[in-house]
C-alpha cells in the first residue's frame, strides 16, 4: 500500500471516477495519506470560484 501512496503524492494531482444520482462525475485530488494500513484522501466541503 505504501508504493500506491507514493505514487499518488509523486503525480501531484489524480482525479477518480464516482457517480451521484446516476450520472458519471470526475473529481479531482492532490491530497492522500496512509494510517495503520488504510489509504485517506482528502476532500473539502467548499469549492474555489474559478
Amino acid at each position: 500500500m505504501n508504493k500506491i501512496v507514493e505514487e499518488l503524492k509523486n503525480v501531484g494531482t489524480f482525479y477518480i471516477a464516482t457517480v451521484e444520482n446516476d450520472q458519471p462525475r470526475v473529481r479531482p485530488f492532490s491530497s492522500v495519506t496512509e494510517f495503520e494500513g488504510n489509504i485517506y484522501l482528502c476532500t473539502r466541503k467548499s469549492k474555489r470560484s474559478l
